[in-house]
């Protein structure tokens, strides 16, 4: 799946390979540490999947690469790193993006002219999330499904936890629609800079409150009314009993990062849990997942 950082536009270094499927996370996690912007794994045949990562520099994609080399079944499909320069992204940067509808929801990249909002805009939250460095512009099949979900889930009063936070845009959706709380956790501070600026610019800084790392650095005890988290299968399978601990009876979690062929692995482990699956939305190969807890809901 696609990591939690967008690769940089203009010119940059790719390094492509084919894997085993159980050495994605590994892969995954080598890459981030030879200072990768972006990752990405897709299936690629019986048990294997393609893996695509992007660095800022020739020096640093060379490191990615011998770290690929040396995983076991590891095929590459080159031997050098690939320089790739895309010439127009500034232009393309410039032109405003047509509106992401989802839910109750329009994601935009910038404040819309109100000469030329257009019917689609009326009756929305408005989310202006400009591109950046951070995942999270409304733009990914996950983000979106992720947004529907919430849509129908999200009370007046709730306490949310949102894992992974990006670009913030879970957090603040959930925080313009009612929730009282919410708790947006990362582990790159790069990623938490971004958050914070569009929370600030959404005006819902005494709503959400942005913190460094993952569901540990949840204060204990403190229960929430619901979780989100679009992040990749791994985690979302370890940290399942983790997460179902900080909810509420009836609390309810919002899934997503995972491609179809990871989904049971994930329901399973929620269900684990005791979290049970209560709605699924597709997007090619993608999901997202709502799944919660018995008892009385808020």
């Amino acid at each position: 799946m696609a990591s939690d950082r967008l690769r940089v536009p203009g010119t940059w270094y790719r390094v492509r390979a084919s894997l085993p499927r159980e050495a994605e996370d590994l892969a995954l996690g080598t890459l981030d540490r030879a200072g990768s912007t972006g990752s990405s794994t897709l299936p690629a045949g019986p048990r294997r999947v393609a893996c695509e990562a992007w660095f800022e520099s020739a020096a640093a994609a060379a490191a990615g690469l011998a770290a690929l080399r040396a995983i076991e079944g590891a095929k590459l499909a080159t031997e050098a790193p690939e320089p790739v320069t895309d010439e127009g992204w500034l232009d393309a940067a410039a032109r405003p993006r047509p509106p992401v509808l989802a839910g109750r929801f329009a994601v935009l990249d910038r404040a819309p002219d109100a000469t030329a909002a257009g019917p689609a805009l009326v009756g929305r939250e408005l989310l202006v999330i400009p591109a950046s460095r951070a995942f999270g512009t409304g733009e990914h099949p996950t983000t979106r499904l992720c947004l529907e979900l919430l849509s129908e889930r999200v009370r007046p009063g709730h306490e949310l936890l949102d894992l992974g936070t990006g670009s913030g845009i879970l957090a603040i959706a959930a925080a313009r629609i009612g929730a009282r709380r919410v708790l947006a956790l990362d582990i790159d501070p790069a990623v938490l800079e971004v958050a914070a600026e569009n929370v600030a610019a959404h005006g819902v800084a005494g709503q959400v409150r942005l913190a460094a790392g993952s569901w540990h650095a949840a204060a204990a005890g403190t229960l929430y009314d619901g979780a989100i988290a679009n992040i990749h299968r791994t985690a979302l399978v370890r940290g399942a009993r983790a997460v179902a601990s900080r909810l509420r009876p009836g609390g309810f979690a919002v899934l997503s990062g995972f491609l179809r062929a990871d989904q049971d692995k994930v329901e399973r482990a929620w269900a684990r849990a005791g979290l049970a699956r209560e709605a699924v939305r597709y997007d090619g190969e993608w999901v997202a997942l709502a799944v919660r807890s018995e008892g009385a809901t808020r």
